[in-house]
């Protein structure tokens, strides 16, 4: 495989990986064992108080095995971390016409990795068994993310051929995923019925947002590979 066809199999990744997260928490969604972090007696999987983040408990807050939940939810991450990964690796190749935008993609792509890593690690640090690096994971890749995004505005901006509405998409994106990081850091403590509520909505809008924003990135990436 040569260097073209490796960048264009990455940039189809990042979609494909977008997808295929969004069905297999779905399906881990099904076979959750029960329990939110308020209400251990509550059955199966609740779509507004319950985090992606219990599909991957080993155990559910049920204290019910949370078996096949945790490995598909380990799974999906696992897949979104990697291509995610391979994406940004490949994204700075698209700006190397100007100098400074180059170096600013390079920003960009260095937090974009290390946002990718820190999801993977979301998924390895299950949160009853590892609740501080889990939630450390979290913070650091949501963080990394956003200023990943923020830089890759700017790129984008400068770029002179790349089509205006992927500057656009990413630019709102870093918007909402400012917004979050504040909820995230300041909103009401998850410890409460109504906090949790609000942060798993939060979560939520944030996580699938996420997933359609870098499939349009990666559509719109394979575009302008294509025609260079």
């Amino acid at each position: 495989m040569n260097i073209k066809n490796w960048k264009v199999l990455s940039f189809k990744l990042v979609f494909l990986g977008a997808g295929a997260y969004i069905i297999l928490t779905l399906i881990a969604m099904i076979f959750y064992a029960g329990g939110t972090n308020v209400d251990s007696n509550t059955e199966g999987y609740s779509f507004l108080n319950n985090f992606f983040s219990d599909l991957g408990r080993t155990e559910a807050y049920s204290e019910k095995p949370n078996t096949i939940s945790w490995i598909l939810f380990t799974l999906s991450i696992f897949i979104v971390g990697i291509a995610l990964t391979l994406f940004y690796l490949a994204w700075v190749s698209l700006f190397k016409d100007d100098d400074s935008t180059h170096r600013l993609s390079q920003v960009g792509s260095i937090f974009g990795v290390f946002g990718a890593l820190a999801f993977i690690g979301v998924g390895l640090t299950p949160a009853d068994l590892l609740r501080s690096l889990h939630i450390l994971s979290v913070r650091i890749g949501f963080i990394s993310v956003f200023i990943a995004s923020v830089v890759y505005s700017f790129a984008l901006y400068r770029h002179n051929t790349y089509p205006r509405k992927y500057f656009y998409t990413i630019l709102t994106f870093s918007g909402i995923c400012l917004i979050y990081i504040i909820l995230l850091f300041f909103g009401p403590s998850p410890e409460t019925s109504e906090g949790l509520i609000i942060q798993v909505v939060g979560q939520k809008i944030i996580v699938y947002i996420m997933a359609i924003v870098y499939a349009i990135q990666g559509y719109g990436a394979l575009g302008v590979s294509s025609s260079g």
